[in-house]
């Protein structure tokens, strides 16, 4: 028989915070901006999510969970079926790989390594794309999304460290 206490349930609510942030911020993304051409140069909020805890809780939130989050985000796009999927597990991959060089450093160390890790993932999500299309995709909207992103970067990962330090900051992350 499996005998569940409060500690337990507190502790695996605990452990899905990471990945229920990440998915609000995938739903936030498909708000409506009445603003023209938008979505096309719209930033993509989860990457800064799954960048944040692949840095500092690489452990809360597997593999499996980030491409499930990008399932969801290209379900809600009008993307290539699995394209989010791949940016999403790519940054996932680049971010545990090279983790050490932004792992512990100062606030622009870590901004910075998020701006090349999704300036690499946008020329992956270009070629893609490009591919898919049959036609090379314009790439100003990409440039500005960049931007966008990398301008949203502080507030959404200073939220994400608020959330972390709120939910998680009685464990330790030895991965």
């Amino acid at each position: 028989m499996i005998r569940l206490n409060w500690h337990d349930i507190d502790y695996g609510a605990r452990k899905l915070v990471p990945f229920l942030f990440s998915l609000f911020l995938v739903l936030v993304s498909f708000v409506h901006v009445p603003i023209f051409s938008f979505s096309e140069i719209a930033p993509v909020i989860p990457l800064i999510s799954i960048y944040h805890w692949a840095v500092y809780r690489p452990s809360l939130i597997p593999a499996w969970s980030v491409f499930l989050l990008g399932i969801i985000y290209d379900f809600l796009s009008a993307t290539p079926p699995g394209l989010y999927a791949l940016i999403f597990l790519t940054v996932y991959g680049l971010v545990i790989w090279q983790r050490r060089f932004v792992f512990g450093k100062n606030f622009f160390v870590y901004w910075l390594g998020f701006v090349i890790v999704f300036f690499l993932t946008s020329i992956q999500a270009w070629v893609i794309a490009s591919i898919w299309y049959y036609s090379f995709i314009e790439l100003s909207p990409i440039i500005f999304q960049l931007i966008i992103s990398a301008g949203l970067f502080p507030v959404v990962a200073l939220i994400a460290l608020a959330i972390q330090r709120a939910f998680l900051s009685d464990e330790i992350d030895a991965s």
